[in-house]
């Protein structure tokens, strides 16, 4: 997935999360911009994910 941001004053944070919390990080991570009235100062939520499956014999 390729986004391109038009304004250039935006700027990247990253956070550490648990593995398998990373949406309800994100989902809190909304509710507390909206509470506190940030929305246009945020862009887009991004989580990167990696399906993998490991099969054990």
């Amino acid at each position: 997935m390729k986004r391109q941001i038009e304004d250039n004053n935006f700027k990247w944070y990253v956070l550490s999360v648990v593995s398998g919390q990373e949406e309800l990080v994100i989902e809190n991570l909304k509710e507390r911009v909206k509470k506190q009235e940030l929305t246009s100062t945020v862009e887009d939520y991004m989580s990167p994910m990696v399906n993998e499956s490991t099969i054990k014999k």
